[in-house]
């Protein structure tokens, strides 16, 4: 090897055994234990777990066969003092890959479930990040009575009028809204002038602005006070990304979450997707659209089922989890690479999916390339 690489090596074996070795010791003595021995003494088989220092995956297969055994460690070092990036993988004979440690790079955030209910029912079928907690229990939350075209002329001229839907398992009520105010229906927003026991009057739609923006939404579509607003997720950016892939390595991935199709008549699908952004250090970052753009891509898709409830019942959540999968085609091009969740509805849906508690792990793998 040249001398620039880092050379596969094992450290020294350390011949130790447990304390039961130990003459004159209690092994049961669980205090003395834990405060002396804990921190000394640990199974031999990890102490003389072999570890190899590479720099590519290249240099990691220079390993003869005699030399790799099932469960040997490997050392990814990349980088320069002190930007520096390790990667361990562990060797599995029975596959022949080198595979890395599982990594969390996006979860939701405990705030209950997201949904696309702040989006044009029109839009519902493309991607769209998810910006709208769920409303159901909400001091001020209610069910659109009937279809509504808000692009109407009485919604520009501040004569319209939102019918609205009252009782049910909720036991939804305008009571909790405020005489007056603004409304969040999908994506537009109406102030109202006052209000009665089933409508707001006086309304008038705000945003989005000038003629034909508005939409039409549909019987049931959530009602509620003022937009809520939120992203719901935290990601996590995967650290040395393209100098990972240009090393040999690719990525695997693999998702889970709790997940409920739209409450329709005809049940209808939420499809959920992580969308990859790169960045290097210093650029600055861009605020999700929808669709999604200036990013890699999207990776594999998690499917709702069809099983719920109606409106305005509590939707019941069910879990849905990937396998590890291999990420597809993308080109890796900048040092850290972030997902953002989208969604979208399956064809003809007029109402949103939901979901809650995602988790996205990644996992960076290797072919030993074994003769």
């Amino acid at each position: 090897m040249a001398d620039d690489v880092l050379h596969p090596r094992k450290p020294k074996e350390i011949k130790r055994g447990g304390i039961s070795q130990l003459p004159g010791i209690d092994i049961l003595d669980d205090v003395y234990y834990r405060n002396v021995f804990d921190e000394f003494f640990v199974p031999p088989t990890l102490e003389q777990r072999p570890i190899w220092v590479a720099n590519s995956l290249a240099n990691l297969n220079l390993l003869s066969v005699s030399e790799r055994e099932d469960g040997d460690i490997g050392m990814i070092r990349l980088g320069s003092w002190p930007n520096v990036n390790e990667e361990y993988f562990t060797f599995n004979q029975a596959v022949d890959m080198w595979v890395g440690e599982v990594k969390l790079v996006l979860g939701q955030l405990d705030r209950w479930s997201m949904n696309l209910g702040d989006k044009p029912q029109s839009a519902l079928t493309n991607w769209n990040y998810f910006s709208n907690p769920n409303p159901n229990g909400s001091d001020a939350f209610i069910l659109l009575n009937g279809s509504h075209d808000f692009n109407a002329a009485a919604f520009s001229s501040g004569t319209g009028t939102v019918s609205v839907q009252t009782g049910g398992a909720f036991g939804l009520s305008t009571n909790p809204f405020s005489s007056n105010g603004t409304l969040h229906i999908a994506n537009n927003r109406i102030t109202y002038g006052a209000k009665t026991s089933n409508s707001f009057t006086s309304c008038m739609r705000t945003f989005p602005s000038g003629a034909g923006a508005g939409s039409v939404c549909a019987h049931n579509t959530d009602v509620i006070q003022g937009p809520q607003g939120g992203w719901g997720t935290l990601a996590t950016p995967i650290p040395f990304a393209k100098e990972m892939s240009d090393a040999g390595f690719a990525l695997q991935e693999r998702m889970a979450a709790f997940m409920n199709p739209s409450p329709e008549t005809v049940r209808k699908v939420l499809e959920i997707a992580p969308y990859w952004v790169c960045y290097d250090d210093g650029d600055g970052s861009n605020a999700p659209t929808d669709p999604p753009v200036g990013g890699i891509g999207f990776s594999a898709s998690l499917f709702s089922g069809t099983t719920t409830v109606d409106k305005p019942q509590e939707r019941p959540f069910y879990m849905q989890a990937n396998n590890w999968s291999n990420f597809p085609a993308l080109t890796i091009t900048k040092r850290y690479m972030q997902p953002r969740l989208y969604g979208r509805m399956a064809s003809g849906a007029l109402d949103s999916g939901q979901v809650l508690d995602t988790k996205l792990h990644v996992r960076w793998v290797g072919a030993a390339n074994s003769p």
